[in-house]
């Protein structure tokens, strides 16, 4: 009987011993697996792609379960590393692309005061290639942050509006150039497609409203008599007030124009960047 229990015994600890070294084999497995995978992920700078598939990694592992004591240590060992080679390396990234755009706010602030304090020589055509040119610095200047942009943005329209202002150009010559520059600075942002898209909508927005009131105009001139001098009068001055807002139509579709020409080459420029990113992983 007592060889019986100590048989009985020993069956049932093999059986469980058994049982616990496949279980730990299974788990092994499963980390070696996902060891490979972060090995793989660790040279990517698709930063927040990688990040986010990374810590999905992470969650894995912790819902593996335990390896053993014999391998469990070593495989975290490794599976640390792959994480911590990402992860070290997206912060360094991160924090030279903030050195990198602290000197390109100081390079736009200076900008800024120097196309502020600029002075107009009175030759027109002098003057509009300096301007033309204070654009180009800027545009080429880099890119800051969100939260920068709009300060520095609303200081450079201000700056440079201010420059036009004082050339000799026409109203029409004047709000085509203030646009241009508009639309290049929002095209510039760190969120430029998403500013344009609303651009557009504005826009759009205003030749619709502009069409309305060339109905109701068109309408109401059609209410009247104008068989009178005074009658006559008030027709030609509405139908210079239509021409007017068929003119507004004109520039503010043209400028709709451009927005969706800048809005397609914005995206364009996003699907590369994000091409590159997918090349990275």
């Amino acid at each position: 009987e007592f060889r019986d229990a100590c048989n009985a015994f020993f069956e049932k600890k093999n059986a469980h011993y058994t049982s616990l070294k496949d279980r730990f084999k299974a788990i092994r497995e499963k980390k070696e697996a996902l060891i490979a995978a972060a090995e793989e992920l660790k040279g990517s700078t698709a930063w927040r792609q990688t990040a986010d598939k990374l810590k999905a990694l992470q969650q894995q592992w912790k819902e593996a379960g335990h390896a053993g004591q014999r391998d469990e240590h070593k495989l975290w060992t490794r599976f640390r590393a792959a994480c911590d080679a990402f992860f070290q390396a997206r912060s360094a990234s991160f924090e030279q692309q903030d050195a990198e755009q602290a000197q390109h706010v100081q390079a736009k602030e200076a900008l800024i005061k120097e196309i502020d304090a600029f002075t107009l020589t009175g030759d027109r055509h002098a003057d509009m290639e300096a301007l033309k040119a204070f654009s180009t610095r800027w545009l080429n200047g880099g890119r800051v942050s969100p939260k920068q942009y709009d300060r520095l943005s609303a200081q450079y329209r201000a700056a440079l509006d201010k420059q036009y202002g004082q050339l000799r150009l026409n109203d029409g010559e004047r709000r085509k150039l203030s646009f241009q520059s508009r639309l290049q600075d929002l095209a510039s942002a760190p969120d430029g497609k998403e500013r344009i898209e609303r651009e557009c909508r504005l826009v759009k927005r205003k030749i619709e409203e502009v069409e309305a009131e060339i109905r109701q105009s068109e309408e109401n001139m059609g209410k009247f008599s104008f068989k009178s001098a005074a009658g006559e009068a008030m027709k030609k001055e509405m139908e210079k007030s239509i021409h007017r807002m068929r003119q507004e139509i004109e520039r503010l579709q043209a400028q709709y124009k451009q927005l969706r020409t800048e809005l397609r080459a914005s995206a364009t420029a996003v699907e590369t960047s994000t091409a590159a990113d997918e090349q990275g992983k």
